[in-house]
């Protein structure tokens, strides 16, 4: 190919008469072209140009939808009205190489430009480009397709695009999926059975807590096959008068668990009507009452009263506050618990409630519900004052809602009382959801208590966070390689032992490579749930300190999330809060929650006993 299209003859079968004005499209654009001078380029004057060009020309410059091509070894660009807005702040774009025109996206694009020139049609769907727009580099996301363009003799000349933003669309879905991620995280955590199901009683949706004391998977089927027998003509009676009256449903009944033991439960479901009027399907929840049915039977009427008043007494509040007033607003107000009681009445501000907040805590969890309004997904844990002056912990959890118009005016969330929390935690990550959820009740009756995961993704939204335990790596997505993700949680994530389950035997090499990079036990593909639960016994005193005494110095910090390892680094070396943010790239916000939060952990109430702790530990200048 020339280098220029200067270089080529001139076509001997152009007659300048025949083609001046060939160009006959219409619109800014096209008005450009005409009124350009040429001759002094390597194109040419415009009725020299080839008809294929123009022809092309013709095609792009009358069409609504963005579209390019691009004509000569160096990608001349020719644009039609509606592409122009992506040229914003980029001056005169007309005839320049492509690659002047987009310095900063060329490197991503050059490989489909030289595919496309070879002869390939190129189709491409969300990939990121990163764009200057008005002398800012901003990150966009674009679907196109190139196509080879020839000339009117038959050879590649340029390469025609269309092509379609996707950023904004990509940024709501990530949004969403956050909002969905947090209130997923919500309901996995709720102390309460909570599903969805159609009419017809089929469960659409179930929470982890269901799911584990159903034991099976939740297609195809219906929630009234798990009450007992003798109480199904009550419940189908109470769900009727529910559904004549319009109200929702309550009863106690009796429901079957995996191994076929029945449980009494307080069951409370709600419907949700259409527009017209019609039953669109349940929202439902269930808690267990098994011990005060027990203790019901045997009880005087009087004492029976009050215990039926305690029955839906639930060790976790949801809440939700309008970050504009700092109103909050318990959403499950009947038989709240004691501790719970300060959030249910009108007008009560968070400001308020902070107070009642250990102060040590208070700046910290203050720091949570402003993150959350900033659209992170948090989880914290605090202290809060009771009625006789003690302390109790309770761990919060706090999410953006996002509204319709995309924007975040409330949070949501909950609050557990985790006074008596110790069972030792399991995070299991599984990409097949049936095999997850087998797993996920085999280990937790095995005395875990299991904490599911999808993909090293999502592990990795909260892996900062996490309480002392042990990552199991039961299965990974196709795309996700083993050892790449077992090097990324090496190097990325928390300071928490990781065995792997689901090697085959004859992988040798990869058994070898994993225990170099760190696993604490790598077990075969068929490793019985007995052999992994021991395994994961085994790795836990190295986290939890069972095996160490209480209260040692390398035992606490060895308990800390990774950023809150970073932030102790960062002030045994003698940094500052604002050093530090700069370092790690945090705000000097965020570096005062984070020291605050491993202050409580490692038990430290000034910055000198925290500094004391380090050195114990052997950190000294950060290392």
């Amino acid at each position: 190919m020339p280098e220029t299209i200067a270089e080529q003859e001139a076509p001997s079968w152009l007659d300048p008469a025949e083609v001046c004005g060939r160009l006959m499209a219409k619109g800014e654009s096209a008005d450009l072209i005409r009124e350009r001078c040429w001759h002094d380029t390597a194109l040419g004057r415009l009725e020299t140009w080839d008809p294929a060009l123009l022809t092309a020309l013709d095609i792009i410059l009358e069409s609504r939808f963005p579209m390019f091509l691009t004509w000569g070894c160096d990608h001349k660009l020719f644009y039609n009205d509606a592409y122009r807005p992506i040229l914003m702040g980029k001056g005169d774009c007309l005839g320049r190489p492509f690659s002047d025109v987009f310095p900063e996206a060329w490197p991503t694009l050059k490989a489909d430009f030289s595919r496309a020139g070879a002869g390939e049609a190129i189709y491409r769907e969300d990939l990121e480009v990163p764009l200057l727009r008005n002398m800012r580099l901003s990150r966009t996301w674009w679907s196109f397709s190139y196509s080879p363009l020839r000339s009117s003799k038959g050879d590649i000349q340029g390469v025609m695009g269309v092509l379609y933003e996707t950023t904004r669309r990509l940024l709501a879905e990530q949004t969403m999926w956050y909002s969905q991620a947090g209130m997923r995280a919500v309901t996995d955590l709720a102390p309460a059975m909570l599903w969805r199901c159609a009419p017809d009683g089929r469960i659409l949706w179930a929470n982890q807590m269901f799911e584990t004391y159903a034991g099976e998977t939740s297609e195809a089927r219906r929630f009234q096959d798990l009450v007992a027998v003798e109480d199904q003509p009550a419940a189908a009676e109470a769900r009727i008068r529910a559904d004549d009256e319009r109200v929702a449903f309550e009863g106690q009944f009796r429901l079957r668990r995996a191994d076929g033991v029945y449980r009494w439960f307080l069951v409370r479901a709600k419907q949700n009507w259409d527009s017209d009027g019609l039953l669109v399907e349940w929202c439902g929840s269930a808690v267990d009452i098994e011990d005060w049915h027990g203790a019901a039977a045997v009880a005087g009427q009087e004492d029976r009263e009050i215990l039926q008043a305690m029955s839906g007494t639930q060790p976790a509040l949801l809440w939700t506050a309008d970050l504009a007033t700092h109103e909050l607003v318990g959403l499950s107000s009947e038989g709240q618990a004691p501790w719970a009681a300060s959030l249910v009445g009108d007008g009560l501000r968070w400001d308020d409630w902070l107070a009642n907040i250990h102060v040590e805590d208070r700046a910290r969890i203050a720091a949570a519900f402003e993150r959350a309004g900033w659209g992170e997904i948090i989880q914290e844990k605090f202290r809060m004052g009771e009625i006789d002056g003690g302390w109790r912990r309770y761990r919060a959890t706090a999410f953006p809602i996002v509204s319709g118009e995309g924007e975040v005016r409330r949070i949501g969330g909950m609050l557990v009382d985790i006074s008596r929390e110790a069972e030792p935690r399991l995070y299991l990550i599984q990409s097949d959801p049936a095999e997850q959820n087998r797993m996920a009740h085999a280990l937790g009756k095995a005395g875990f208590k299991v904490r599911p995961f999808d993909d090293l993704r999502a592990f990795s939204l909260v892996s900062d966070d996490l309480m002392p335990g042990v990552v199991l790596f039961a299965s990974l997505a196709e795309d996700q390689p083993l050892l790449q993700a077992a090097n990324t949680l090496r190097l990325n994530g928390p300071r928490l032992p990781w065995i792997v389950a689901g090697v085959p035997g004859d992988h040798l090499n990869m058994v070898v490579q994993l225990m170099r990079l760190g696993a604490a036990n790598v077990l075969p593909q068929q490793a019985e749930v007995e052999a992994i639960a021991e395994a994961v016994r085994e790795a836990l005193p190295r986290q939890t300190g069972l095996a160490d005494e209480q209260g040692s110095a390398p035992r606490k910090i060895a308990e800390l999330s990774r950023r809150e390892r970073e932030v102790l680094d960062g002030l045994a070396a003698g940094g500052t809060n604002k050093t530090i943010a700069l370092a790690l790239s945090l705000s000097p916000r965020t570096v005062e929650t984070y020291r605050a939060q491993l202050m409580d952990r490692l038990g430290a109430r000034t910055l000198a006993e925290l500094l004391k702790l380090a050195a114990e530990a052997g950190i000294v200048d950060g290392h």
